[in-house]
């Protein structure tokens, strides 16, 4: 999901005219839209839930589980992150 001036939108359905909200809270129009199908697993989650990507404000979520219910579910890991200091294992 990307921050847009509505809520929360997937990246998919941004089209041109939208507006984004940067990492500095200004907002950009989208010019032109494209799509770009990589390889790989990427999909970071952060303590808040929000990311910064190429200076464009994003959620962590995807669109397999709405943001506001896998922010729910991850509930227990950020407290047990933030509060109990527990880490998760590095590969």
């Amino acid at each position: 999901y990307l921050v847009t001036a509505t809520g929360l939108k997937a990246a998919r359905t941004v089209s041109v005219g939208d507006a984004l909200t940067l990492g500095d809270s200004q907002a950009a129009t989208v010019t032109a839209v494209q799509r770009e199908v990589l390889t790989g697993l990427y999909n970071p989650h952060t303590i808040s839930g929000s990311i910064v990507v190429d200076g464009v404000s994003a959620s962590c979520y995807t669109t397999t589980v709405h943001p506001v219910v896998a922010q729910v579910l991850l509930a227990p890991l950020r407290l047990a992150y933030t509060y109990l200091g527990l880490r998760s294992p590095r590969f």
